[in-house]
């Protein structure tokens, strides 16, 4: 396997226990691999040999990371800088909007799925736990779909404040040790929305979802940014999927996923991921993953569903797949551009050219150009 190693520095993945991997280096300054904050924390990417999941060397630390989550992590773009503190907008704008948007993908899954698995759509007598739901906005969602229960789980207590004052979400707690915390009786469907990728332990913690929360006849639902369409620059991500490294944790730790979706919902706000480059560029159909997976009983599966990993054919497939995401963005932009080109251009020829034309002659103008803002808009 070329560019494979052997760790002789502690080096290994956390998932299969592998001590062989690659390290990603684009060499790139649009598609980078390195940390947009080096001051909190400088990690290398590396592809497992044993399951091909990508993860962080070295991790970050535990300190680290409540000081951050603590800090400027919810600060939104609207808060203020007052003399002796910061005041901020007690909901997350936009990004509160953006997981109640998250839910529709369950919601459709859930209905694909439905005359396959008669149980597998909640009633109102079932219960929704959302494992870091921060202010239960995807609960929300749910709740008014189908009157479910619903539980709201997060570390953050401004969080779980809102999702109980706000929203009406009675049952919301905070969280107190991600891998040992149970709840009053087990529950039917569990909820990770863009929250996986944050564990550090995550066999620990699906096996600890699998025994001590969710119901024999439960289900769970993993949405997670896709390793082949989402940047890898986050470091309080430790790692960052495949459909094929998703499935094979799920598999390893109980779990056999029912039904997997790539796709690009919701849409991002234009907000600036880094100094270089914005939110928009990682716009794409393919940056998330979804999946829904129900509790086997087996676990300790070994390999990739039996195949063997070629490294460096998922290093390639990677760098392939963040290079087109940069380059779709390019030319999403010359399209936006010309848009308003078009757009400057039918005002300029709706003040100084239009007036002189043949009523007729005009309404075919504007009609055509409406028609091309249109198509941008």
């Amino acid at each position: 396997m070329l560019g494979v190693a052997k760790s002789t520095d502690g080096c290994r993945c956390r998932i299969c226990g592998s001590a062989e991997s690659r390290k990603i280096s684009f060499g790139s300054l649009l598609v980078s691999t390195e940390s947009i904050n080096p001051t909190l924390h400088a990690y290398e990417n590396h592809i497992c040999a044993g399951c091909g999941v990508v993860f962080q060397y070295p991790e970050i630390s535990d300190e680290v990371l409540v000081r951050h989550y603590n800090g400027a992590y919810r600060v939104s773009p609207y808060a203020l800088s007052m003399p002796d503190k910061i005041i901020d907008l007690p909901i997350q704008i936009p990004w509160s909007g953006i997981s109640f948007q998250r839910f529709h993908t369950f919601f459709e899954m859930i209905r694909r799925n439905a005359r396959q698995f008669p149980n597998i759509v909640p009633t109102d007598k079932d219960t929704i736990i959302d494992l870091g739901a921060y202010q239960g906005m995807f609960l929300h969602a749910a709740s008014r779909t189908w009157g479910c229960q619903t539980i709201a789980y997060d570390y953050n207590e401004q969080g779980i404040r809102f999702a109980r004052d706000a929203l009406g979400i009675t049952d919301a707690k905070v969280a107190h040790n991600i891998y040992e915390d149970q709840f009053d009786e087990q529950i039917r469907f569990c909820i990770l929305v863009h929250a996986f990728e944050h564990l550090r332990d995550p066999n620990r913690f699906l096996q600890h979802i699998r025994k001590d929360i969710l119901r024999t006849d439960g289900y769970l639902y993993l949405e997670v940014p896709n390793v082949f369409a989402s940047p890898l620059s986050d470091p309080t991500h430790f790692f960052t999927y495949s459909v094929d490294s998703l499935c094979f944790v799920l598999r390893k730790n109980g779990f056999e996923p029912i039904d997997v979706q790539v796709h690009g919902h919701p849409y991002l706000p234009e907000l600036r991921k880094s100094d270089l480059l914005p939110t928009f560029i990682w716009q794409t159909d393919a940056m998330n993953i979804s999946v829904i997976a129900r509790p086997t009983g087996c676990t300790g599966s070994s390999g990739l569903d039996g195949k063997m990993i070629n490294v460096a054919a998922l290093y390639r497939e990677i760098k392939h797949g963040h290079r087109r995401v940069v380059w779709q963005a390019v030319v999403s932009q010359v399209k936006r551009v010309a848009i308003e080109i078009a757009r400057f251009v039918y005002y300029v020829v709706f003040v100084l050219v239009l007036e002189r034309m043949s009523y007729r002659v005009a309404k075919t103008v504007v009609k055509v150009l409406r028609r091309i803002i249109k198509k941008g808009d």
